[in-house]
């Protein structure tokens, strides 16, 4: 029996997953798809994914400035819980459809409002997760993964929930995709292998995925150089000593071509300078250009972004990368974090990056891999 299913995404990356499904598992199913405006360009997207007819349906999503409104106090939570109805009555109108299964990767106070929306047309519809990176899995950053007495609080704020009918979708799985299911201790849910796009039909998933981001592969086959990735502190508002190390890397890299890839939820650009290139489209993937082969002459560097390995884990798509999370000269405290102690241990076992623990150290591997462009990096 064909499937009513949506899928949520507020990254790019998200996007790509959600088509595997559609090209896999979720094939000869009806799949929407909600593209978020948290996502730089997302209005250009959403009209690509529309024209491509890849999706059955295709949903704008206007909810960063609701999401990422900073002003939190005791006063602005309860008005949020109480008139959250109201606040998001623009984005509940385009989610009216019945949906049987509905797949999630990050919950946001929209989310919770749309699930409510969706679980009132349909009681019985199954929600999922859907990994965007087995790291996120393994070391639950969300806190998506507990039991739902977990996220219905207690006293007050338990009661409030109840008499106010406040749903939250954490608690709530059906099941969870993920390539680290093997790993995964029993939860409440079942834990489920991440499809994966076959040989046969790469070429056509790369195919649109260009599509979606009117990718021209010949822009970027030229890439060389450094290509620094600027991570998520910034925007969230966390420590960073991004521009140092982008300092440093200008002092003793003045020979190379340097660029920085912005972050997609960076609204400001820190880094523009005679020296350093920024990169003008954030909204593209840097998986993306993994798949279409545009990283061959590049080094990526990065503290601990997933983009300098998440194409080796999924498409087995080599690219030459640094990473600074043991880096003891850029410490930063959110590094202490287990999500972060899990990437650097994977990626010291899989070999899918250097790992440096000083600035000379991290100078000399430059050095080293710019001298030798050809080099894989494993010596």
């Amino acid at each position: 029996m064909c499937k009513e299913c949506l899928f949520m995404c507020n990254t790019s990356f998200q996007i790509m997953m959600a088509l595997e499904f559609k090209m896999t598992i979720l094939e000869e199913d009806k799949v929407d798809i909600s593209v978020s405006d948290i996502l730089p360009g997302a209005e250009k997207i959403y009209k690509n994914i529309k024209k491509s007819n890849a999706f059955n349906n295709v949903i704008l999503c206007k909810e960063y400035e609701i999401n990422y409104n900073k002003e939190y106090n005791q006063y602005t939570t309860l008005r949020k819980m109480l008139r959250r109805k109201k606040i998001c009555q623009d984005i509940i109108k385009n989610f009216k459809k019945k949906y049987d299964e509905l797949y999630v990767c990050d919950t946001f106070y929209t989310t919770n409002v749309i699930y409510e929306e969706l679980i009132r047309i349909n009681p019985d519809i199954k929600v999922f997760y859907y990994e965007e990176s087995p790291l996120v899995v393994m070391a639950d950053t969300g806190n998506h993964f507990k039991d739902s007495s977990f996220y219905q609080g207690a006293g007050m704020k338990y009661l409030l929930k109840k008499i106010l009918g406040i749903k939250n979708i954490n608690g709530k799985f059906f099941g969870a995709y993920t390539t680290a299911y093997k790993k995964m201790g029993k939860r409440y849910f079942e834990w489920i292998d991440m499809p994966r796009i076959t040989k046969d039909k790469k070429e056509e998933y790369i195919k649109i995925l260009n599509s979606f981001w009117t990718f021209d592969k010949s822009d970027y086959m030229k890439l060389n150089g450094i290509i620094f990735i600027e991570e998520s502190f910034f925007a969230d508002g966390k420590p960073s000593c991004e521009l140092e190390i982008m300092k440093d890397l200008v002092e003793f890299s003045s020979d190379n071509q340097i660029a920085v890839k912005l972050h997609p939820r960076t609204r400001k650009n820190r880094f523009d300078s005679k020296e350093v290139m920024v990169l003008e489209n954030k909204s593209i993937p840097w998986e993306l250009l993994a798949l279409n082969n545009c990283l061959q002459n590049v080094i990526t560097v990065c503290i601990a972004s997933n983009a300098a390995f998440l194409a080796k884990l999924y498409w087995n798509v080599d690219q030459r990368s640094v990473m600074l999370i043991n880096c003891i000269d850029y410490y930063l405290p959110q590094l202490d974090d287990k999500y972060y102690r899990m990437i650097s241990e994977i990626c010291k076992e899989k070999k899918l990056a250097y790992l440096p623990k000083t600035k000379r150290e991290f100078q000399s591997i430059i050095k080293n891999m710019t001298t030798n462009k050809n080099d894989g990096g494993w010596t």
